[in-house]
């Protein structure tokens, strides 16, 4: 797999990006991450959507707001966003490898039910117990970006033989998460072979969330995506393409996910870096 390395501003940048394995491939969407010398560096703030990412830091820590307060996070932690925000800032040296995960298949790596870790900063040592602590000892020790990638896979992995999943669900989740813009709940439940009152209680029991709230998390995430990576681009045509169809309805859930207007949160993005990519 090819390592690649974009350096650019600000304060000098470096981002990393690398395919996952073949046997990772159908859970992991890349791993990626970030270097940066500059402690004063803004860091974008994450955002909900039906992914998730495991964050593995061989620089400093990020720093947290939550609500009033400002928490140190832990080296290597999930981040699981559906109904908040988490604005972030570096306490020092920034370096770190994160794994996106796709949409439904968090459960694959934290072993079962997602509603323990959704809106929440969990420690993977407290998730995994020795081996959360061997995987961020082994990223904090690696000597580049792609050796931490190299030590971090056969760990992963190993994960996927031990986790306690709903693959129905997943796949449901997957599905909304790739057809947002025109999938009815109840065709969903066909497409999977089972009533909606059944897909509805297994999605909510597996993630936490009804197969509509997905569904909006997906829209959101989807014209938040858009904004950020074409900032020129009119507001209005990333809504609709996204599967809204009424402007005020729009505008009412961007500000619940984002906290925020579409036109601040594409400001906001436009003045500093991000987490959202384009390959």
């Amino acid at each position: 797999m090819r390592t690649l390395l974009h350096a650019s501003s600000p304060a000098a940048l470096r981002r990393f990006y690398r395919r996952p394995s073949a046997r990772l491939a159908r859970y992991v969407e890349r791993f990626w991450g970030w270097e940066c010398d500059d402690r004063e560096v803004a860091l974008p703030t994450l955002t909900a959507g039906l992914g998730a990412e495991l964050i593995f830091h061989y620089g400093a820590p990020f720093r947290a707001q939550v609500g009033n307060a400002t928490t140190a996070l832990p080296r290597a932690f999930v981040a699981c966003i559906r109904r908040s925000t988490l604005a972030l800032a570096p306490q020092g040296r920034l370096g770190f490898v994160a794994v996106r995960v796709r949409a439904g298949m968090l459960g694959r790596f934290v072993g079962g039910p997602l509603r323990a870790v959704a809106d929440g900063q969990l420690s993977l040592e407290t998730l995994w117990a020795a081996a959360g602590r061997d995987a961020q000892e082994r990223v904090h020790n690696a000597r580049s970006w792609s050796d931490a990638v190299r030590m971090l896979e056969p760990l992963l992995e190993a994960r996927l033989s031990a986790a306690r999943t709903d693959p129905l669900a997943e796949r449901a989740v997957a599905m909304l998460y790739e057809k947002h813009a025109t999938q009815s709940i109840e065709r969903l439940a066909q497409e999977c072979g089972i009533g909606r009152r059944q897909l509805e209680r297994r999605v909510e029991a597996h993630f936490g969330e009804s197969p509509v709230e997905l569904r909006r998390l997906a829209r959101f995430y989807a014209v938040a995506r858009s904004l950020a990576l074409r900032p020129t681009a009119p507001t209005l045509d990333a809504a609709l393409q996204a599967g809204y169809y009424d402007q005020a309805h729009f505008v009412r859930e961007f500000r619940r996910f984002a906290g925020t207007t579409p036109e601040r949160f594409r400001r906001a993005t436009r003045d500093k870096t991000h987490f959202y990519n384009s390959k």
